[in-house]
């Protein structure tokens, strides 16, 4: 087997730990987003929400406010699946991109401390 591939499937048969955490981390990012929206949206069925307007933003960053007419069960359930993905996505993207930045820091300074150690022979 050549080389690329055999690297490739490496990637995929080894650290199944790393790859179930990490699959842990994508779901939970994503139903925290999901939730955000349902949170958002709560008002439409008769839920108060506890935070006003402005902090409501950060709970669903996608989520504008809307005024139509129509069933409020079906403006909550659509509106919370439809922005909910989106706001899925924007969780899902921005804590990825926390906890790569993290990673590579600390790979930077763990490299840069193995640079400036003095080694003795």
């Amino acid at each position: 087997m050549s080389r690329p591939f055999k690297s490739f499937f490496d990637f995929w048969t080894s650290d199944v730990k790393d790859h179930r955490r990490g699959l842990a981390i994508t779901t939970a990012l994503a139903v925290l987003g999901y939730a955000g929206a349902a949170y958002f949206y709560a008002g439409l069925v008769g839920f108060n929400p506890v935070l006003n307007l402005h902090q409501l933003f950060f709970v669903c960053p996608v989520c504008p406010c809307i005024t139509s007419f129509g069933d409020p069960t079906d403006k909550f359930i659509g509106r919370t699946f439809g922005l909910g993905t989106m706001n899925a996505i924007a969780f899902i993207s921005i804590g990825w991109l926390l906890i790569a930045t993290y990673k590579g820091v600390r790979l930077l300074k763990s490299k840069m401390s193995q640079v400036l150690s003095p080694t003795h022979p």
